[in-house]
């Protein structure tokens, strides 16, 4: 195993980074707290604020029935009973078939800062909080996968209703496009010990008729609900009630929370941070759900609009109020319904993620909740032996796939061929052509009988020349082919689509290549507060 900066990892915020390095101009809008004493304090303080704790631990061991969870995240519900528990979070879109990798390594990140706050005397569960109310199904839809020579694929889900685009993702019904995903997968799935067994656990979880929210769900318990992994889903109703009433606060007084995420806004961007998330104008923080649609709903004279329709505000407030839901938060409001939710003492999130979370401060003063320490996800390059034999062969490091592949081709071929190496043929032809030519005019003068010789000679010392030639471009051109292919294999896996891996590959092609012991092994390899992004060789 290898580790690479984060500073060197491309794509990376400039606040993500800064607050890595606990830079003042960061910390002043994250703070990152690092002694244990105010882990202790701050978990005191979320624990003592949960006071629906058993109702709580009763709705998510009833979800977590529903999924056939294993029974150690079973038992750590019992323990979220105990009122000095608490719980580190992470959370990401039901991606079809499980998403990218990067959602496993959230979910083992909350596992490895759960397992150290337990063992630094913390009780602690860890969550994961199932985006069921995302309503991005381009995204959500799409699965990337390698076949057996590396070539990288689309598989996207087709939906039978066309309305599935714009509704809320998690409660989408699976239907035939699971089984058209399943014989795809089958085809492009490389063959070896774990590939049958695979399949069927994975679309046995995603079976035709199942809420796409509970497919994801029994995958992710499948995988690493042994290791205690408690999951959650926001958009049962039991939950929403539990919610509070941060929707109908979050309505009365949008006007207000306009003005100070507006604030907040701009002294980030005047210390030079971009924004991650930028609001429209009139937003309310919230979406209205309607035959399963997410609507926004905007500010507008002193009224609300959904869908063009003007609802008056104290009535829409009182609707927040009696039927929360009905309402669905946005990506800013979304961790304020989490931290009211849950006894929250950290939250783990990806680089994005760690740089918007300064965009919603005033919401955490506004609703009086004390702020999760935010903690970046472990991210992780998986190096199969092949692909580690071709980076040493080559003397090539990841970051050379990090720019133009191209030009990783083009030194490439350098090394096999002299850029002047035509010159040289060119420069040698000439070379014998003046110096037969002088002999020649030599021998015309002393014995003209072999002044004819050495025109013949020079015929066929060309033309063998000319062969060597030839045979040098014919195996220039095999070994360009083989080149370029090593560099598109190296290019799919470890930087597919110009992007990190964890962001493309999903989990399942190195499953069925290593089993669920992978899995072990990443898990090894993950920090409680990582320091640097980790390459892992299979």
């Amino acid at each position: 195993m290898t580790e690479i900066p984060f500073r060197d990892l491309p794509g990376q915020p400039r606040l993500f980074l800064d607050f890595l390095d606990s830079s003042p101009a960061a910390t002043a809008f994250l703070p990152a707290p690092r002694d244990p004493d105010a882990w202790r304090e701050r978990a005191r303080k979320v624990a003592a604020r949960c006071s629906h704790r058993k109702e709580l631990a009763s709705q998510l061991a009833r979800q977590n029935r529903f999924w056939e969870n294993d029974g150690a995240a079973l038992e750590a519900l019992q323990r979220l009973e105990d009122p000095d528990t608490v719980a580190v979070v992470t959370g990401q879109q039901a991606g079809f078939l499980g998403g990218p990798l990067l959602t496993v390594w959230k979910a083992l990140s909350v596992l490895r800062i759960a397992e150290e706050m337990n063992a630094s005397g913390i009780p602690t569960i860890p969550v994961f909080w199932i985006q069921t109310e995302d309503h991005d199904y381009a995204e959500a839809s799409e699965f990337w996968m390698l076949d057996s020579d590396d070539q990288l694929h689309s598989l996207i889900y087709q939906a039978e209703a066309p309305s599935a685009k714009g509704a809320v993702v998690g409660r989408l019904a699976l239907g035939s496009g699971t089984s058209q995903a399943h014989d795809r997968l089958q085809a492009l799935l490389p063959e070896g010990p774990f590939k049958e067994a695979l399949l069927k656990s994975l679309f046995e979880a995603f079976a035709p008729g199942r809420a796409w929210g509970d497919g994801f769900a029994r995958w992710m318990a499948g995988l690493l609900g042994k290791r205690g992994l408690v999951l959650l889903d926001p958009l049962d109703p039991a939950l929403k009630r539990l919610a509070g009433d941060v929707a109908a606060r979050a309505l009365s007084r949008s006007d207000e929370l306009a003005a100070l995420l507006g604030e907040n806004d701009r002294r980030l961007e005047a210390a030079g941070y971009p924004l991650q998330v930028r609001l429209t104008a009139g937003h309310s923080l919230l979406f209205y759900l309607q035959e399963n649609l997410r609507i926004p709903i905007r500010r507008k004279d002193g009224c609300f609009e959904i869908n063009g329709e003007i609802r008056d505000r104290s009535q829409l407030v009182r609707e927040a109020d009696e039927h929360p839901d009905r309402f669905s938060p946005n990506v800013l409001l979304r961790p304020v319904v989490q931290d009211w939710i849950l006894p929250c003492l950290a939250y783990v999130g990806g680089p994005a993620e760690v740089a918007y979370f300064p965009q919603l401060r005033p919401l955490h003063a506004f609703f009086d909740l004390e702020e999760p320490v935010i903690v970046p996800r472990n991210g992780l390059t998986l190096v199969p032996a092949r692909i580690h034999r071709l980076l040493e062969k080559y003397g090539w490091s990841l970051g050379d796939f990090w720019g133009d592949s191209d030009a990783v081709f083009r030194r490439l071929m350098e090394d096999f061929l002299y850029r002047d190496l035509s010159a040289k043929f060119r420069e040698t032809e000439k070379l014998f052509r003046d110096r037969l030519s002088e002999l020649e005019q030599a021998l015309e003068k002393l014995d003209p009988t072999l002044a004819g010789a050495v025109s013949t000679s020079e015929k066929k010392i060309l033309y063998q020349l000319g062969k060597i030639e030839h045979r040098f471009l014919q195996n220039h051109s095999q070994k360009a082919e083989i080149a370029r292919s090593h560099v598109r294999r190296v290019e799919n896996l470890l930087f597919p689509g110009s992007r990190l891996q964890e962001r493309v590959l999903n989990a399942v092609y190195f499953l069925g290549g290593h089993g669920y012991n992978f899995l072990d092994r990443a898990y090894e390899a993950m920090e409680p507060w990582p320091s640097a992004h980790k390459v892992l060789f299979l």
